[in-house]
């Protein structure tokens, strides 16, 4: 997550014998160096996003655990918000920060389907229960406090797992179905909006073989409507 051209963090978990390292690394020259943050409370990392240069927050998949972080100067310490306790918020996959007050998020990759508003910088959280309109939550973008978009699949299994496409005009209060993928044991992974009206949603999937092609999802009018588009026809083919 980048807020202009010279500042933003990435973070990481990689595994080297039993060691596990998860880290927080932040860039103020635009990517030519990166200073690490390392915090032994970490668990599995999994999404982050900044409003400013001081306030930020960062999603685990943490069961039991912190499933949300929150700093107030600019990564190097971190507060520990949300615990897995809560409402069976299990993880959050996506963060979107709309600005410094109203931060969105949502989750988990395999279930259940939580989405996280504030609507105070991250003080307090609203979790709400989506597995009524989806069964896993994976990314979320919103334009502004009122109107975004979560993404994720519905289907038990991931062999009969459909990407979707859920959109709110009321900040998460109600949700309708903007996009349903083909059934092709594919679903929704990330979201981007490259600027009001494009957008793109890639697909994941967990097996490949000979004609297996891969999709992805793309939208000309800011979300109203979508279309599968083919990315690659076949795994087979690389």
């Amino acid at each position: 997550h980048f807020i202009n051209a010279n500042s933003g963090w990435t973070i990481s978990n990689f595994q080297i014998g039993s060691q596990l390292y998860l880290n927080v690394y932040k860039t103020t020259d635009g990517g030519r160096t990166w200073s690490t943050i390392s915090d032994t409370s970490f668990s599995s990392l999994r999404s982050i996003g900044f409003a400013d240069s001081l306030n930020g927050w960062l999603g685990t998949l943490a069961w039991p655990g912190t499933v949300l972080y929150r700093t107030t100067d600019g990564g190097f310490n971190w507060i520990e918000t949300i615990q897995s306790a809560v409402t069976d918020s299990l993880g959050i996959c996506g963060i979107s920060v709309v600005d410094n007050g109203h931060v969105f998020g949502c989750g988990r990759y395999f279930d259940p389907a939580r989405f996280f508003k504030t609507s105070n910088g991250g003080i307090n959280w609203t979790v709400k229960n989506l597995n009524a309109h989806i069964t896993t939550l994976i990314d979320c973008h919103f334009f502004n406090k009122d109107s975004g978009f979560v993404v994720g699949g519905t289907g038990n299994t991931f062999s009969n797992r459909n990407g979707a496409v859920l959109f709110t005009s009321d900040g998460g209060e109600t949700w309708i179905n903007r996009f349903t993928t083909a059934p092709r044991g594919q679903w929704c992974w990330k979201i981007s909006f490259p600027d009001r009206q494009n957008g793109y949603i890639s697909l994941e999937k967990l097996s490949s073989g000979m004609g297996s092609s891969v999709y992805f999802l793309k939208t000309t009018d800011g979300g109203d409507t979508w279309k599968e588009k083919v990315f690659l026809n076949s795994f087979a083919d690389e």
